[in-house]
This record gives structure tokens, C-alpha cells and sequence, in this order.
């Protein structure tokens, strides 16, 4: 468990755990359940509350520089909790600033948190791979009412925005597919529509002839007879065994291959 405070801050210093343990109101009148025990246990729950959420969590004070960061905010942000103390987003994350700093001012002066703040960019965690998050930033007062600061929750939601995209193109594939009428159609559908999203160079259908001895290979170069015996690639491969295939390379080059299988059996594969 790893929870680091800027300075002399420390989880004693709030003034909901400075005194005896007990239950605390707060901004909206509601009542806050502390566990009893006195200080050291509440001290014990709410640093293993913090230290162990599965979401990034950050307080900053009334000047907007880093008081307390978690284990989760740190390998979000690929900083060290050290990296993050005593300064500010200006410093740590000067890239974010115009947009984070107005909006957690207005917080700050207004009281009213901001919840589900979507944020797309990089951090020195992955440098050069687009993810997402969803930020909430809220007021952190005293029981008198002094405002302290903001807390800041980071939610990574990269995977369910990419799943979300998936999802659409699949949507818009089979959309066009619906409407072809031929197989040089939907070889110029299959490579138009696939190929920029899974980031292949070269995409190729193959589909069994009558007789099912003979692969018609339909490329962006062109339509291509091999016989099916004799056809060594891992669309042939993905036909004969109605199994996906997957080749590489020494020098990195990857193909794949997907069998594409009807009640009647195999008629073809995709391959890229």
C-alpha cells in the first residue's frame, strides 16, 4: 500500500480525523459514517480507501498543487506519486492545463463538482497511444465550511471507447455488406471498411470455387486462381482446417486468416 502527501500534509491534518472519531456532515447536510476505534482506525480506513481504489484519486489544495496522489493515478499518469507532490498540472502536466485549471478554479470558487469530464490525449505512461478517461473533480470543505481544495477521480475508459468504436464500424460493415450484390463488391467493401481500422497493409478474400478445388483470391490488384491444394497461404490453410491461422515473420510481418464458415461449411476466408 503506497500513499504519498506534499510536505507536512498528512491524513491528520484534515480536520475530520484531527480530533476523535465521529460522524461528519457534510456540504449537503448528510451525515458521513466514520468507523469508531478513534483516530488511528480512521486514519487505517481511509488510507486503504484511498491507496486501494481501483481509480486514480488526487487531492490538490487551494492553489492547485498536488497534496495527495494514489498508487492508480500514478500508473495512469506514468509519474512517480513523488513527481506529482507540491507541484502543479501547469508543471506536471502543461499539456492539460488550459483545459483542467480554468475548470477546477470554477470549482473551487463555485462548489459544484464536475463529474464525468471526458479526456482523450497521452500521458508518459503509454507516450504515443491515444487513450481516454473520464474525470470528476469536486469541493473538499472542512466541517466550517473552509474550503480546502479539490479532489480529482480519473477513470481510464480507453478500452470501452475503443470497444464503443468497434462496434460502430462493425455496424457500418455490415451496413454496406447488405447491400452487395456481388464478390467483387464486397472485396472492395471488405478492404475499404476493414483494412484502415486493423491497420493492414493488404487484405485478400478468398472464396472456394464450385467444385471446391480451386481459391479465387480477390486483392485490391485484381482476382487470383490458385488451386486449393496446393495454395501454402493462411487463407488456403484457414479454408482446409476452418480454423484461424496466424503467420509471422522474422522481420515482424503478420498475417492472418478467418475462415468464412456457413451451415453448409466453408466457402472462403478473409485474410489479412
Amino acid at each position: 500500500m503506497h500513499i504519498a502527501w506534499a510536505g507536512d500534509v498528512s491524513l491528520r491534518a484534515l480536520p475530520w480525523v484531527a480530533g476523535k472519531a465521529a460522524p461528519v456532515v457534510n456540504r449537503t447536510g448528510s451525515t458521513l459514517a466514520m468507523p469508531g476505534g478513534g483516530t488511528e482506525q480512521v486514519l487505517a480506513w481511509l488510507q486503504a480507501l484511498i491507496a486501494n481504489a481501483p481509480q486514480g484519486m488526487a487531492l490538490l489544495d487551494t492553489d492547485l498543487r498536488y497534496v495527495l496522489v494514489n498508487n492508480a493515478l500514478s500508473r495512469i499518469n506514468g509519474l512517480t506519486v513523488e513527481q506529482h507532490l507540491g507541484r502543479s498540472i501547469d508543471d506536471v502536466f502543461p499539456d492539460y492545463a488550459d483545459l483542467l485549471v480554468p475548470l477546477m478554479r470554477k470549482v473551487l470558487e463555485s462548489g459544484t463538482p464536475v463529474r464525468g469530464l471526458p479526456i482523450r490525449g497521452e500521458t508518459p505512461a503509454q507516450p504515443g497511444i491515444q487513450r481516454s478517461w473520464e474525470v470528476d473533480v469536486f469541493p473538499v470543505d472542512a466541517p466550517d465550511g473552509t474550503r480546502l481544495g479539490v479532489a480529482v477521480g480519473v477513470a481510464e475508459t480507453t478500452r470501452e471507447q475503443r470497444q464503443r468504436q468497434r462496434l460502430i464500424q462493425l455496424q457500418h460493415l455490415s451496413a454496406a455488406l447488405a447491400g452487395a450484390a456481388t464478390v467483387d463488391r464486397v472485396a472492395v467493401i471488405v478492404a475499404d471498411h476493414a483494412m484502415p481500422h486493423v491497420g493492414a497493409d493488404d487484405t485478400t478474400l478468398v472464396v472456394l470455387s464450385a467444385d471446391r478445388l480451386h481459391l479465387f483470391r480477390y486483392t485490391p490488384d485484381g482476382v487470383r486462381e490458385s488451386s486449393l491444394d496446393s495454395d501454402g497461404s493462411p487463407a488456403g490453410a484457414a479454408v482446409r482446417t476452418a480454423q484461424q491461422q496466424y503467420v509471422s515473420e522474422d522481420g515482424g510481418r503478420q498475417w492472418v486468416a478467418y475462415p468464412l464458415i456457413t451451415p453448409s461449411g466453408t466457402i472462403g476466408a478473409l485474410e489479412w
